[in-house]
C-alpha cells in the first residue's frame, strides 16, 4: 500500500510522490515545499468505507471516494479558499511531516496506516520565524531553561532534585580544580609503606647471608668461585673459601600500592567516566541533518540546519569545557601513574582511614570522593525535548510555554538577581500558582480519571454527521491543552487559566481555533466534585503579524479583561512577537490581567497601566 501525493502548482506541477507504508520511523523519503498545492490519493481494499488523514494534531477526512468491486480510491482534494486560491496542505509546516491515515470498514473497525515521512522546506518568512524562536531559547541558557522546565513540571523523565547538565559540568570543573591543588602536596608526601624486595646485586663479599640468600646461591652455583681472601669470602666449605659474583638480598623499598592511593586513583577514574558520559550525552542530543540538502530549492530553508545551529549555540561552550575537563583528568591520571602507582582502583564509596585523615591532602580528596557519591545525576530531559522537535508547530508550542514561564515568574517573583524557582509559586495572599504543560484531563468514567482533580465532561461526539455518545474508555477520551496556570485558593474553588498555542494567522486563531478551544476546554473541563466554573479564561496564542494588535478580545471593551467589568470566562487571542525583543507584544500585561481575573494578588509594582485604549 502506498500514498500518492500529486503536486498541482509551482515548478514541479504534475509530479507524483509515492510514500510507502512503514511499520516504524524511517528517514524521510522525499520532500515538498510548504506552499505547494497537493492532492492525495490512497487505494485500499473495498471493505474500507472512510479514511481520515492525520497530520500532527490535524485530522482531515477524505474529500470523496471512488468505489469499485475490489478497491476504493480515497482522494483528498485541495480546498478553494475565500481568495479563490487553492489550499496548501503543508502551509506553516517546517521539518518532518509524519503522515498516517485512519481507515474504517463497514463494521466500524478502525486501522491506522503509517507512511514514510516527508521533509517540508519552509519559505523565507517561516524560516525567519524559526530563527527568531530558536534565538530566544538560546538566550535563556542552560540553567534558566532547566529551571523553567522544572517549574512547569513537564516531562515524566524529570527527577526531583536533579541538576542541569551545565550545573553538573560546573561541579566537575570545581572538583578538578580542587584536586589539582591537593595533588601538589600529595605528590610531595604520598602515603607509602617500606616493604622488603629481593634484588640481585653485585657482591662485595661483605654481605651477611641469610637462609634465603644461601638457598638462592645453591640454585645458582655457576656464580660462585673459590677465593683465598677470607675477608672477601661469603662462606667456607671443606676448608675452602668461596665468593659469589652476584647475590640476592632483601632491600627495603617504598611501596605505594595501598588502599589510600587506590582510592585516589579510583576517584580520578570515576571522574573520567563521568566526564566521558557527559560528553556522550551532549553528542547524543541528536544532530539532525537534512537528507535532501543538495536538492533544496532556492529561497527555501531546512528546519534541521537551523536546529543544529541552535544546538551549537546552546551547547557548544559546554562541549568545549567538557573536552577540556577530560584532558585535565587524563593529565592527572598520567601523573598519578608515574608517581604513585597502584595495581587496582577503589571505585566504590571510600572509607576515611586514620592515615588519610592524618594527612590534609588525602583527607580533602577522600571527602570530595565521598561527597561525589551524594550528587544527583544530570537531568537531560530539557535538551531531549527541545532537540527532538521536528516541526514548526511543535517549536512554537515550546517557545510559547517558555515565554509564559519566564513572564509568570517575573510577575510573581520580581527580582533583579538570579531567579530562584520551585515547582510551586505563591502570590501575596498565599494562594498557590502552578504552571503545567500539556496536562491530561480524562472523562470521569475512564480508568485514568483519578490522575487529576479535574475531568473532561464532554459526553457527545459527531460521527458521520450524527451526534453519538462519546466513549469514555478510548485512548482519546481526554482533553490536553498546551499550557494551564492553576490557581489554588484555601477554602475556595480552584481556577484554571488555559492557553493554547497555534502556529497560524491571527484571523484563524480568532475565528477558528478560539471557538473550537472554547468548546473543548471552557465547556469541557470541570472539577470532579462540584459544578462551579473551573476555566476562567481561554486564550489562543499565535505568532504576531506586523501591525496587528497583540490582544484581540471576543468581548466588548468594558467586558473584556482590559475593561472595568471583565466577564468570566474571558475569551481572547494573543499574538507573540517571535524575535529577541518582545516589547511590542502584550504577553506579560495579558498574564497580569488573567491572573488578576483568577483572584491572584499581584505585587503593587506590577499593577501598572497595562493598555492604552
Amino acid at each position: 500500500m502506498h500514498l500518492e501525493l500529486h503536486i498541482k502548482s509551482g515548478s514541479r506541477s504534475g509530479e507524483v510522490i509515492r510514500l510507502n507504508e512503514v511499520g516504524s520511523q524511517l528517514e524521510p523519503s522525499s520532500w515538498v515545499k510548504e506552499n505547494e498545492v497537493i492532492e492525495l490519493l490512497l487505494r485500499v481494499p473495498a471493505k474500507f468505507q472512510s479514511a481520515t488523514l492525520n497530520l500532527y494534531d490535524h485530522r482531515v477526512a477524505a474529500t470523496y471516494a471512488d468505489f469499485d468491486e475490489t478497491h476504493t480510491n480515497f482522494i483528498w482534494k485541495p480546498q478553494r479558499q475565500k481568495n479563490r486560491s487553492l489550499e496548501c496542505l503543508f502551509i506553516n509546516y517546517f521539518g518532518l511531516a509524519e503522515l498516517s491515515i485512519e481507515l474504517e470498514d463497514e463494521e466500524e473497525s478502525k486501522v491506522i496506516k503509517n507512511f514514510e515521512p516527508l521533509e517540508i522546506f519552509a519559505s523565507k518568512l517561516n524560516a525567519q520565524n524559526v530563527e527568531d524562536m530558536l534565538s530566544y531559547l538560546a538566550t535563556l541558557g542552560d540553567e534558566q531553561l532547566h529551571s523553567l522546565f522544572q517549574t512547569t513540571k513537564h516531562g515524566a523523565g524529570f527527577k526531583e532534585g536533579s541538576t542541569s547538565p551545565n550545573g553538573s559540568l560546573e561541579r566537575l570543573e570545581h572538583t578538578i580544580d580542587k584536586l589539582s591543588f591537593l595533588f601538589q602536596s600529595l605528590f610531595s608526601k604520598p602515603i607509602t609503606k617500606l616493604l622488603p624486595e629481593q634484588r640481585v646485586l653485585q657482591a662485595s663479599g661483605e654481605e651477611d647471608l641469610d637462609d634465603s640468600a644461601l638457598g638462592w646461591l645453591l640454585d645458582n652455583l655457576s656464580l660462585v668461585e673459590e677465593v683465598d681472601d677470607t675477608d672477601r669470602a661469603h662462606f667456607e666449605f671443606n676448608d675452602r673459601m668461596y665468593k659469589a659474583h652476584s647475590i640476592q638480598v632483601p632491600v627495603l623499598k617504598e611501596n605505594s600500592n595501598l588502599y589510600e592511593n587506590q582510592v585516589v586513583h579510583g576517584f580520578i577514574v570515576t571522574l573520567l567516566n563521568e566526564a566521558d558520559k557527559q560528553l556522550a550525552n551532549y553528542n547524543r542530543t541528536s544532530s539532525l541533518k537534512s537528507v535532501f540538502s543538495e536538492e533544496m530549492p532556492e529561497g527555501y530553508s531546512s528546519f534541521f540546519t537551523q536546529v543544529n545551529r541552535f544546538k551549537k549555540e546552546l551547547l557548544g561552550n559546554q562541549i568545549e569545557r567538557c573536552v577540556r575537563a577530560i584532558e585535565r583528568l587524563k593529565f592527572l591520571k598520567h601523573s598519578l601513574d608515574q608517581s604513585i602507582s597502584v595495581t587496582n582502583y577503589i571505585l566504590d564509596r571510600p572509607i576515611l582511614t586514620q592515615k588519610a585523615e592524618a594527612q590534609q591532602s588525602y583527607r580533602g580528596i577522600f571527602i570530595e570522593y565521598i561527597n561525589w557519591f551524594e550528587k544527583s545525576s544530570p537531568d537531560w530531559s530539557v535538551y531531549e525535548n527541545l532537540l527532538a522537535i521536528k516541526s514548526i508547530p511543535a517549536l512554537f508550542e515550546s517557545y510559547t510555554y517558555y515565554r509564559i514561564s519566564e513572564s509568570l515568574i517575573n510577575i510573581l517573583t520580581p527580582t533583579k538577581g538570579p531567579i530562584s524557582i520551585g515547582s510551586l509559586m505563591h502570590d501575596m495572599d498565599g494562594n498557590e500558582i502552578s504552571l503545567v504543560r500539556e496536562p491530561t484531563y480524562w472523562m470521569p468514567k475512564n480508568s485514568r480519571s483519578n490522575e487529576s482533580s479535574y475531568i473532561n465532561s464532554e459526553g457527545k461526539v459527531i460521527k458521520k454527521g450524527k451526534v453519538e455518545l462519546r466513549s469514555s474508555q478510548h485512548k482519546y477520551s481526554h482533553r490536553c491543552p498546551d499550557v494551564v496556570i492553576e490557581v489554588r485558593k484555601e477554602n475556595k474553588p480552584s481556577k484554571l487559566i488555559v492557553l493554547d498555542a497555534k502556529y497560524t494567522y491571527p484571523i484563524l486563531a480568532f475565528s477558528k481555533y478560539l471557538p473550537e478551544c472554547t468548546m473543548k476546554y471552557v465547556h469541557g473541563i470541570h472539577n470532579r466534585t462540584n459544578n462551579k466554573n473551573l476555566v476562567c479564561s481561554m486564550t489562543i496564542v499565535h505568532p504576531m503579524v506586523n501591525a496587528d494588535k497583540s490582544l484581540q478580545s471576543f468581548h466588548t471593551f468594558d467586558y473584556s479583561i482590559e475593561g472595568s467589568m471583565p466577564v468570566s470566562p474571558s475569551l481572547q487571542a494573543l499574538g507573540l512577537k517571535l524575535g529577541l525583543s518582545q516589547d511590542s507584544d502584550c504577553l506579560r500585561e495579558t498574564l497580569k490581567l488573567l491572573l488578576k481575573q483568577a483572584g491572584v494578588a499581584i505585587p503593587e509594582n506590577q499593577q501598572l497601566s497595562l493598555f492604552i485604549s
